[in-house]
């Protein structure tokens, strides 16, 4: 029969065979000798329920194998949180603000060369000034951009005078449209100016080469850009059919645009037609008009009109002092082209 027993020494408790009472023992936990005595039935009783209801309460406090897994589970995560964590400011940390001193060193270059390019801009070394501003474009500048069209549009201006006072028309051409193409006004009306002049004088080296039909394209290019001097010879093209078919009222309408620029030889030759109802309806009054315009710019011959006109009272109240005065006027006109 197994009787329950205590080691006096560490209170380590054992279950031993009856037989074993009134000898010595060794206690296996401390290692130490007692004597195995009956415990009384009452006392094994409290032994047995202290013992049991410390095993009770010594397993409810104990936490489960699972609680452990999962509470080392949660340790780790957060390691791993806050390692990764660590990681990713070290990269912060490494990359982004070297990065940053970058940026702003290059946004200072960028803002250098700006200021460079107006100075050159203001000093009109207009082909540096465009050099400058392309740089400080590539190194991210925002108006730079900007100020390079305008500093290549007065270069390409600018070249385009000088090769137009050159007689280099066909590169005056280039450089006009280049500067027109980056928003220069001037430059659109400088180009058409050239277009006009050149298309002028290559008609009027065809005309004199007898190549009339030629010399009409040109004349008719001239004039649709704008110059006086083809409007007015296209006009007497239609007048007389050199190169096209004879057309008074297409002569009128180009002598007209010339006269109406304020082209002397136009409005004298305006004033012909409606003095003698050539292309136009007879009007004296609008004779007079156009006389008048031509002769105060010093046409000899408007002026010796407009004297007759006085005179003869056409188109205007006679006049005989008006008269005298015009015809004064053209004939010193005449001795002062004759001293030249």
């Amino acid at each position: 029969m197994e009787i329950k027993i205590e080691c006096p020494w560490c209170n380590q408790h054992y279950s031993v065979d009856e037989s074993l009472i009134g000898q010595n023992v060794e206690c296996s936990v401390c290692e130490k000798d007692f004597v195995v005595r009956k415990p009384s039935a009452s006392v094994a009783v409290a032994k047995t329920k202290t013992v049991d209801s410390y095993l009770k309460k010594k397993k409810k406090n104990k936490p489960s194998v699972s609680a452990n897994q999962n509470s080392r589970k949660r340790i780790c995560l957060s390691k791993g949180i806050i390692k990764r964590g660590i990681i990713a400011f070290a990269v912060l940390v490494i990359v982004l603000i070297p990065l940053f001193f970058l940026v702003r060193h290059i946004k200072g270059i960028s803002e250098r060369e700006y200021k460079q390019g107006l100075k050159a801009y203001n000093e009109q070394r207009f082909e540096e000034a465009a050099e400058m501003f392309q740089k400080a474009t590539e190194h991210g500048h925002e108006k730079a951009n900007c100020e390079r069209q305008k500093a290549l549009s007065e270069f390409y201006y600018l070249e385009g005078e000088k090769a137009n006072r050159e007689g280099r028309f066909d590169e005056a051409i280039q450089f006009f449209q280049k500067a027109a193409e980056f928003g220069n006004d001037k430059a659109k009306t400088k180009h058409q100016e050239t277009m006009a002049e050149v298309s002028y004088i290559m008609g009027i080296n065809a005309f004199d080469a007898h190549r009339y039909e030629d010399a009409v394209e040109f004349f008719q290019k001239a004039a649709e850009f704008g110059k006086p001097e083809a409007q007015l010879i296209l006009g007497l093209c239609f007048f007389n059919g050199d190169g096209i078919k004879k057309d008074e009222d297409e002569a009128v309408k180009w002598i007209r645009r010339a006269a109406e620029q304020n082209n002397q030889e136009a409005e004298f030759r305006l004033g012909l037609c409606y003095l003698a109802g050539i292309g136009v309806n007879r009007r004296e009054e609008e004779a007079v008009y156009w006389f008048q315009r031509a002769a105060e710019q010093g046409h000899i011959d408007a002026m010796t009109e407009l004297a007759k006109c006085y005179s003869e009272g056409k188109g205007v109240r006679k006049d005989r002092e008006k008269a005298h005065e015009w015809f004064d006027k053209a004939s010193k006109a005449i001795l002062e082209r004759g001293k030249k």
